[in-house]
């Protein structure tokens, strides 16, 4: 059985090898053009319905809207956090969920077949990284494959609120197909996002725990971070247009690095790598893809986690 360890949360999709085919060279002093017309968001709502619920003292699952392509969970009980297994297909998803009265939508990634979900809390006592199972429960579902990758989820939250889905609004025209809107929100994440050299460090350094949960909107106002950054920004802003968009975790070539995969019905799923499109990434001296690939026309990805 593989077991994957992340510290707040990601899902598993099995291993497979794309090549990038795309690419532009966008000038580090391009503003966004934006529209006359105004694109409305249409934002996918995930909803804890109580219709099917598992429950321990200070746990809850959801799993009401499983055919949706998401659960929601909540932590109350007695420690900051616990956390969250998903098993299917004989692979372990492993989530952390901080203590909220809020819950929190994981996706449903590995497709159609059946779930065990489980709620592990921490046995202080017994020392770091021994947990005891306190919840768990199961079910089969028939999933759309896009449907998971229509939502905001615990690693891209977002709602009609946000200010980067309603900027994107702005940024997109009424009369644009789905695939000239995919090349705008490219376009505009590659040519506004800057590396943040300090934070680029630290992930270098693997001093990441802290920050595996990013605010859409802080990515928007700061114009800046690391490859991780690009990817959730636009995949809130091609969601809220509803066009499915995977966060994607995993290796390009040698090299660890987070990346777009964006479905079309002309195209299926197509890689979209913002940060190898940005110039800005490309004069980073810190960041290992680049060290390995810059020149490179094209880039071999490997999906491992997938949101």
């Amino acid at each position: 059985m593989r077991a994957l360890y992340i510290a707040l949360g990601s899902t598993l999709l099995l291993a497979s090898t794309v090549v990038l085919a795309l690419g532009f060279s966008p000038s580090s002093n391009t503003k966004p053009v934006l529209t006359d017309d105004y694109r409305a968001p249409v934002i996918y709502c995930p909803v804890a319905s109580q219709q099917q619920v598992a429950n321990a003292p200070g746990c809850e699952i959801d799993y009401s809207n499983v055919a949706s392509g998401y659960v929601m969970v909540k932590y109350t009980g007695c420690y900051e956090y616990a956390f969250v297994i998903v098993l299917q297909n004989d692979t372990e998803s492993i989530f952390r969920i901080l203590w909220s009265e809020n819950y929190t939508t994981l996706p449903l990634s590995g497709g159609s077949g059946l779930y065990v979900v489980s709620f592990h809390e921490p046995v202080v006592s017994a020392g770091a990284n021994v947990h005891r199972k306190v919840l768990q429960t199961e079910f089969f579902v028939e999933l759309d494959e896009c449907l998971p990758y229509l939502y905001p989820n615990q690693m891209v939250w977002f709602t009609e609120d946000t200010a980067a889905i309603q900027f994107g609004g702005h940024l997109l025209d009424p009369a644009m197909t789905d695939l000239e809107v995919i090349e705008a929100v490219y376009r505009y994440t590659a040519e506004t996002i800057s590396v943040n050299y300090e934070l680029e460090r630290q992930v270098y350094c693997g001093n990441i725990s802290e920050r595996m949960v990013l605010d859409v909107d802080e990515i928007y106002s700061e114009r800046s971070g690391v490859c991780l950054d690009y990817a959730v920004l636009m995949v809130a802003l091609l969601r809220s247009q509803q066009i499915p968009t995977k966060l994607v975790v995993g290796y390009a070539n040698s090299a660890w690095h987070s990346w777009v995969s964006v479905y079309t019905a002309e195209e299926g799923w197509v890689v979209y790598d913002p940060t190898f499109a940005s110039d800005n990434t490309l004069n980073s001296s810190l960041n290992i893809l680049y060290r390995y690939l810059a020149g490179e026309s094209a880039i071999s990805y490997e999906e491992v986690l997938v949101y």
